[in-house]
């Protein structure tokens, strides 16, 4: 009995980082110093309070749990709105105080539910236009857009270049953005589930109530535990175990006939290109040669221009005639103790076969391929 007394009313523990905790609250603090100075002159101090409980409740928010579905901008601008409105009408027409400040309250999450606003602290800023005193009573619509309209603009502003200023956060959830078809999960069959955007949305509605977590984050979160569990399971195994050691590298000036010829001659469909200290500076790929064929003036089949790209004549000193000047650039490199699960979803993301691996001064000292860590789990998971 004891034991349920205990976790019924002490919470889960908060995997938050401390710079997370501190930044969190040092952010909303330069936020609520703008919003009070600029409520004080419309509502006067006696109605300043009910104006910055609603703004301090969304800082909360906006800082504390910025990608949060709460927290994006439509919530938090048309939550506070529908409900200041909800709030002013309930006290005009509604004459008992307590039914207007019930129906306020109710009415407003229900309006919140069906125009996809739903925004907690909203409903502070309709219940203060019904028992925030004389001061806002006498503002009555006024009240909608001055105090609190402008200071959710303005809130919104803050939030917007403050999460963004900081590395790591990102702000609103819908800045920067990538449209994923498909859960980006480690393992290439091990232990992997794949599922689509489409599948985690009817997921969420069948549960049937509301997830404070936008479905980036689940996709996250499942994709990391993943991972995890995958490297568990293989072990610790680094690209510096996997990787193939000093591997033919490339200069800037190398002639492409003669870089064609060693790729060939060797079997590479990528060679890293580094500078005169053996730092990556670029790749260069069988694709890259043909991109460059096929752009190339003239006509033909591809194979001659390629051809004639290699074998230069007089009449083209103004086309490529050197490695750098067709290889892919900047160069995507991976840590030579990187553990070979993170590499998969580097491969995945970036869309490559091949990865210069670099060692902690960033020179090249090693290669690694999808086929390498495809080895390397078949042989540690059998």
């Amino acid at each position: 009995m004891l034991q349920r007394l205990i976790d019924f009313f002490l919470p889960e523990r908060l995997l938050v980082s401390s710079r997370e905790r501190w930044l969190a609250a040092f952010l909303a603090f330069v936020a609520m110093l703008f919003i009070a100075g600029l409520s004080q002159p419309f509502v006067g101090p006696q109605g300043l309070p009910y104006v910055v409980a609603s703004m301090g409740a969304s800082g909360v928010l906006l800082f504390a749990l910025p990608q949060s579905p709460l927290s994006q901008p439509w919530p938090l601008v048309g939550g506070h709105l529908i409900s200041a409105v909800v709030g002013v009408l309930c006290y005009r027409y509604v004459p008992d105080l307590r039914l207007a400040a019930a129906l306020t309250v109710g009415l407003s999450i229900a309006l919140m539910y069906f125009t996809h606003s739903l925004h907690p602290p909203g409903g502070a800023a309709g219940l203060g236009a019904v028992v925030g005193g004389s001061e806002i009573h006498e503002l009555g619509f006024t009240y909608v857009l001055v105090p609190v309209g402008l200071n959710v603009l303005l809130l919104l502003a803050i939030a917007m270049v403050l999460n963004n200023a900081v590395n790591g956060r990102r702000y609103p959830l819908s800045l920067g953005r990538k449209r994923q078809r498909f859960a980006r999960l480690p393992g290439w069959g091990l232990g992997r589930a794949s599922f689509s955007d489409r599948d985690l949305q009817a997921a969420l509605q069948d549960m049937g109530v509301l997830m404070d977590i936008s479905r980036e984050d689940l996709n996250k979160i499942y994709s990391l535990a993943v991972l995890e569990a995958n490297k568990r399971r293989l072990g610790e195994v680094a690209c510096r175990d996997i990787m193939t050691p000093d591997p033919l590298a490339l200069e800037y000036a190398t002639e492409l006939e003669q870089a064609w010829a060693l790729m060939q001659a060797q079997g590479l469909k990528a060679v890293p290109v580094v500078d005169r200290f053996r730092r990556v500076i670029g790749v260069v790929t069988v694709a890259d040669f043909v991109a460059h064929a096929s752009a190339r003036k003239g006509r033909g089949p591809l194979l001659e221009r390629l051809g004639r790209m290699l074998g230069r004549s007089p009449e083209q000193e103004d086309e490529e005639t050197v490695i750098g000047q067709i290889m892919s650039t900047p160069a995507i490199t991976v840590a030579a103790e990187r553990h070979v699960m993170e590499v998969i979803n580097v491969f995945t993301e970036a869309g490559i076969h091949h990865l210069p691996v670099v060692d902690e001064r960033k020179k090249l000292v090693g290669m690694v391929t999808r086929a390498d860590i495809m080895r390397a789990m078949s042989v540690c998971c059998l």
